[in-house]
């Protein structure tokens, strides 16, 4: 079975948003310096301008009844302790 996933929204080649219309969740597609003045942040970051996945969602059931969250990035903690102390 095929899942399509229809436009909702979209502004040329600046931002596209998509319909979910039984999800709590909004789906959108975002060039760096849309992304960025949506985040309310400076877009001349250094890190990657490749991709940015973001949600304030909590846990949530995809289609298929997979339970999903939002886990953050934690460095290892052998990283943590020797960052200050010049070892790399």
């Amino acid at each position: 079975m095929a899942h399509l996933i229809r436009s909702a929204r979209s502004f040329g080649r600046q931002y596209v948003e998509f319909e979910m219309p039984t999800s709590p969740i909004k789906l959108a597609l975002y060039g760096r310096r849309a992304l960025a003045k949506a985040a309310g942040v400076a877009s001349d970051g250094t890190g990657s301008h490749r991709l940015a996945i973001g949600a304030d969602a909590g846990t949530f059931t995809d289609p298929d009844g997979f339970a999903w969250e939002l886990a953050a990035h934690r460095e290892p903690e052998a990283t943590r302790a020797t960052a200050g102390a010049g070892v790399h």
